[in-house]
This record gives structure tokens, C-alpha cells and sequence, in this order.
């Protein structure tokens, strides 16, 4: 998994080797909101994981990187109601 955001993000011109991992979207790597919110839709399709987080929240690749690969970060794919423990519920 790890290998194939790697690839996306190298599709964006985003090399993640150095300091480059903590570099913000923004201010740093000089992107455009709307090509951060794209990169972060293509890699929630790519995993198959949904980030609840405000996605203007998200200001380095590291820390995208971590919502994605933490548990925590993972919603029901269903698009189902989900109850406290994230099963699916019929509404």
C-alpha cells in the first residue's frame, strides 16, 4: 500500500525523500488547494479509506500519509450510517 501512494505522489511531483516528507502543500511545495484536494481524493480511492478530517486541515504529505495508513482514519466504505463501534447500520 505504502508503495502505490508512493507512486501518486510522485505522479504529483511530490518526492518524499528528506525534508520534503514535512514540507507544507502550500507554503512550501508552492501547490493549489484544489491539486492538494485532488491528490487526497485520488489516494482515499487508491487505499479505499475515507479521512473525516477537513481535508484544508491537512498541510503536509506526511501527515496525509499517516491518515491514511492509520486505522483510526478508516471509515465504513459502505456509505452507510456507521454506529460508536463502525458497523454498518440500515437506516
Amino acid at each position: 500500500m505504502l508503495k502505490a501512494i508512493l507512486t501518486v505522489f510522485s505522479a504529483y511531483g511530490i518526492t518524499l525523500t528528506g525534508k520534503n516528507k514535512h514540507a507544507h502543500f502550500y507554503d512550501q511545495l508552492g501547490m493549489d488547494k484544489i491539486y492538494v484536494f485532488g491528490l487526497i481524493y485520488e489516494l482515499e480511492n487508491l487505499v479505499d479509506v475515507h479521512i473525516e478530517e477537513d481535508w484544508g486541515l491537512i498541510s503536509t504529505p506526511w501527515e496525509l500519509i499517516s491518515k491514511l495508513v492509520h486505522p483510526e482514519a478508516r471509515a465504513a466504505g459502505s456509505g452507510l450510517p456507521v454506529s460508536d463501534d463502525k458497523v454498518p447500520v440500515m437506516v
